[in-house]
């Protein structure tokens, strides 16, 4: 199962993971649990950090997978995303209405998102340090996008005729265009690292391609130029846009819902029921005992009243607790074309004591601890956040043809109210010099331990990471076991 951590930006980290259909079962489940262990003198317990405050810091992000393909995929005969996009555009020509048009923006934006991940993923592999130290290597990749983007331009010709069918593939046409430029920008700026930049054929071959993708932008008047002495707000906002129009061809509607809402009222119907059970009886028992209208009678009803209310909230808590610890808060139905159920997804998050962990996460946590130190000092809130998963395989008789076979899980998570009680980034220090001693600067640094343990029907993985915080937010993310 894929799995990738990464910061998102100063606060925020985000955690992706891809749940598979399987073709030969009906249902595909999957059960994420994800461990928060946060040091207690970050202040983060029961009564300061709430339900609402955890949802109010999470972000769910759920799609289709991106279809994956490596460049030469591209070239490769009548089945290619090159020979799709070229037959879509033919018959698009040949046949024009209102459901053509819908069709051929799909295929477009299909196009465009699998070719610039493509892009994306090609660029990725060429950085590595291998990779970067064969310029031959370098060379052929952008070679071959190159040649891809050439071929793909070549469409425009034909769609001349038709403003709406134009607009579309002017769209697709700028955000390629960035994507290339951003890669090949990136590509060098590796290359130069490594101290292998140089006057060479390969940096003016990137440098020229870079240049012909700018001066095309500029031809076509699309609003897309960094300058220099700018803000480049307006190109950062319309690349942002822009990757947002593509990558909606991959969204599922989802519709949120609090899960167990009819049982909840049930269960109070039930508290309320128990209560006045306790206090009718009492007023029988009184009136026979003492007559209708006496003193003690009246004070029996009085206190009967007072336990009753009291009765009923403490069924609710107890029922609560015994029911609802095997729901879960949210529920999310998950929709293709708003109407074809693909899955649902629910969540839920709690605080539980250690010595409820189960063997494996506790044995997991426990791994580079120092008993004297760690066991003593450093005690923890464990927070668990859960979210199950349930897919379904029939819709892939439908669109497998599309090569849609897994949903992208995007949980990105804001660690600011982790923040709000630490020391300061910077700790004053003392070391020794031979002139006496000099004054100097430390980091001070929190940990806040995750693990997660993913149940799938290939069996179960357990993976563990640090997060490094201080008062200025994520420092960095460290695998530290699995």
């Amino acid at each position: 199962m894929k799995h990738e951590i990464k910061i998102h930006d100063r606060n925020q980290f985000e955690i992706k993971l891809h749940y598979e259909f399987r073709h030969k079962w009906r249902k595909t489940d999957y059960l994420v649990e994800t461990y928060f262990f946060v040091p207690n003198s970050l202040g983060i317990n029961k009564l300061s950090y709430h339900k609402k405050n955890f949802y109010d810091s999470v972000k769910n992000y759920i799609r289709f997978s991106t279809p994956e393909y490596s460049l030469t995929d591209y070239l490769d005969g009548n089945n290619s995303p090159l020979a799709k996009i070229q037959k879509v555009v033919q018959e698009t020509i040949s046949s024009f209405s209102d459901n053509s048009l819908d069709a051929f923006e799909y295929e477009i934006k299909m196009f465009t998102t699998v070719f610039a991940l493509s892009i994306k993923e090609g660029a990725l592999e060429i950085m590595s340090y291998e990779k970067i130290q064969k310029p031959e290597e370098i060379s052929n990749y952008i070679d071959l996008v190159n040649r891809i983007y050439e071929k793909y331009r070549e469409l425009e010709e034909l769609l001349q005729n038709c403003k709406e069918l134009l607009e579309i593939f002017g769209f697709s046409d700028e955000y390629i265009s960035l994507v290339i430029e951003r890669f090949f920008f990136e590509i060098l700026d590796r290359y130069k690292k490594k101290n292998l930049i140089r006057k060479d054929d390969l940096t003016k071959k990137i440098l020229k391609l870079i240049k012909k993708e700018i001066e095309r932008r500029k031809l076509k008047k699309y609003d897309s130029i960094a300058e220099e002495d700018s803000s480049n707000e307006k190109l950062l906002f319309r690349f942002s846009a822009l990757k947002k129009y593509f990558g909606s061809v991959l969204s599922l509607d989802a519709n949120v819902e609090k899960e167990g809402t009819i049982l909840e009222h049930f269960l109070f119907s039930i508290a309320a029921g128990l209560a006045m059970f306790f206090a009718t009886g009492v007023a029988f028992w009184g009136q026979m005992a003492y007559g209708r209208l006496t003193m003690p009678f009246f004070v029996l009803l009085v206190v009967s009243y007072m336990f009753k209310d009291r009765i009923k909230e403490i069924m609710r808590v107890v029922l609560k607790r015994l029911v609802f610890k095997y729901l879960f808060d949210y529920k999310f139905k998950l929709f293709i074309n708003e109407k074809e159920k693909v899955g649902i997804i629910k969540e839920s998050f709690d605080f539980i004591k250690s010595k409820k962990l189960d063997r494996d996460v506790y044995e997991l946590r426990q791994l580079g601890k120092t008993p004297e130190f760690d066991n003593k000092f450093q005690k923890e809130k464990v927070i668990l956040y859960r979210k199950k998963i349930k897919l379904s395989s029939r819709y892939m008789r439908k669109y497998g043809e599309l090569n849609l076979n897994s949903i992208t899980d995007i949980f990105r998570f804001d660690v600011s109210r982790f923040l709000t009680k630490m020391d300061d980034r910077k700790k004053m220090l003392f070391v020794l010099t031979e002139n006496g001693y000099k004054k100097i600067f430390g980091k001070r640094v929190y940990h806040v331990n995750l693990i997660q343990r993913i149940f799938h029907e290939e069996g179960v993985e357990l993976k563990r990471y640090r997060l490094v915080l201080t008062k200025k937010g994520i420092d960095r993310i460290e695998p530290v076991a699995n």
